[in-house]
């Protein structure tokens, strides 16, 4: 058995139980094919950076999983041809250490969506990498300051 890492994109045009469903489906495949899943991580509805079979949006998940190797082609088959799955990627992950990846700013995404459903204005001035100890002087380096350094 070996350590995976499986991301998930599936149609962001589903419903809440079609994507349950879809998912049940992905779960009883990889039990066919011998697999755990040993941690879950649903990253939501995301915008897509380009379009994929025609679809903007997809919903993100991210699963690690232990499976033989001698069957992750046949699953990953499987789950290539599967209906609402618009892409995947599964990963072998190295024994001694197994990341699991959360896009960033995803407690900004949850506290927009829950001031949404009160009707509260969002809050967009918080940027990625503001909240950061370090002076903003102290970080930029021109290309002049590079050069002179010594090797």
């Amino acid at each position: 058995m070996k350590n995976y890492e499986l991301l998930t994109i599936y149609s962001g045009a589903l419903k809440e139980d079609e994507l349950a469903a879809a998912i049940k489906e992905a779960k009883d495949l990889l039990k066919k094919h011998g697999g755990s899943i040993t941690m879950e991580a649903n990253w939501g509805r995301i915008k897509m950076a380009y379009e994929i079979k025609k679809q903007t949006h997809g919903t993100y998940l991210v699963w690690r999983l232990t499976m033989d190797p001698a069957h992750t082609n046949a699953f990953a088959g499987e789950l290539q041809v599967a209906d609402h799955v618009i892409r995947f990627l599964l990963s072998e992950q190295p024994a001694n250490e197994f990341p699991i990846t959360v896009p960033l700013m995803t407690d900004e995404r949850e506290d927009a969506k829950k001031a949404l459903e009160k009707g509260q204005p969002v809050d967009n001035s918080k940027k990625a990498g503001t909240g950061s100890k370090t002076p903003a002087p102290e970080k930029k380096k021109t290309l002049d300051d590079i050069l002179e350094e010594k090797i």
